[in-house]
């Protein structure tokens, strides 16, 4: 598989804090990668060192197959953070001078301006921007010259339902041109709807990688009740397919490998003279493995 960027054991202390302890990570071409972290988990950090605006303390990163330089960084179109613009100036001559900046020319800027839906303010000056409109000022910056990567962090922040809906789309057309997205978001909803592979850091440390779906496929969870759910609970602890029980009011939720079938299950509540009220299985959301993930680290 192609690596659009890979990362080997970067590491980044801030004073007492490390940020970031030895991050490892093997970016495809074409992916919309999603690095998924509670706030201060490190994802800002990484990404301001794979564009060069923060010194890693140690560790190594590759663009393309090569060592990073400015050649590589003008294929890369970035939101990193909150935007920051020239504030008298208007939208549109505020990307005339990121495209000056980067060498891009003027071609891309209308279409940029159309896809991020902030065309018809792009003569109002940044200082009259909502922060959502600022964040899609952003966006259109990010994509000036028609960039290979994209490289976001918290594209969505402080859009309407509306708005996140339509930076959803965006990324997801992007990525179906050939682009390859790199998303930093504390929204799992988001990350697990447009991301095709996800890396989890906690406290700077990488706890998983792999596709969306290797994440998810780890565990379903199966939804089961009775009249006599002290008894279930017994007959389901003695079930080795079983992982975890969770009682949730008058339901049992069972934590098992996607591969057992459900009359593993069912069959030894049947033999023990319980029959169930309620039964669902569902396949593990990212939310789930997310925050197993993340208690597992405390």
């Amino acid at each position: 598989m192609n690596i659009i960027l890979k990362t080997e054991n970067l590491s980044k202390r801030y004073g007492a804090i490390q940020a970031l302890d030895g991050l490892s990570l093997s970016i495809p071409r074409g992916s919309v990668y999603g690095i998924l972290g509670p706030n201060g988990s490190g994802k800002t950090t990484a990404l301001g060192i794979i564009l060069g605006a923060i010194r890693a303390n140690s560790g190594s990163w590759s663009w393309f197959g090569d060592e990073p330089g400015p050649e590589h960084l003008r294929k890369v179109g970035s939101l990193l953070e909150k935007p920051n613009f020239l504030p008298y100036l208007t939208g549109e001559r505020n990307l005339k001078i990121v495209a000056d900046i980067r060498g891009t020319g003027y071609d891309s800027i209308e279409p940029a301006l159309v896809k991020t839906g902030i065309y018809d303010r792009r003569k109002s000056n940044f200082h009259t921007y909502s922060l959502g409109m600022k964040q899609r000022l952003g966006l259109a910056a990010a994509l000036l010259g028609d960039p290979e990567v994209l490289v976001l962090d918290e594209p969505t922040n402080g859009l309407d339902p509306q708005g996140i809906y339509d930076v959803r789309q965006l990324i997801m057309d992007e990525a179906r041109c050939g682009r390859t997205v790199i998303l930093a978001s504390h929204i799992l909803d988001e990350v697990e709807k447009v991301c095709t592979h996800v890396a989890v850091l906690s406290k700077g440390k990488l706890l998983a990688q792999g596709t969306t779906a290797e994440l998810l496929k780890s565990a379903d969870v199966i939804e089961i009740a009775a009249d006599n759910l002290d008894k279930l609970q017994s007959v389901l602890e003695k079930n080795t397919l079983v992982k975890k029980i969770v009682r949730n009011g008058n339901i049992l939720e069972l934590t098992v490998d996607p591969a057992t079938p459900m009359e593993r299950i069912t069959e030894p509540v049947a033999r023990a003279g319980l029959s169930a009220t309620h039964l669902l299985r569902r396949a593990t959301k990212l939310e789930s493995r997310f925050l197993d993930l993340i208690k597992g680290d405390n």
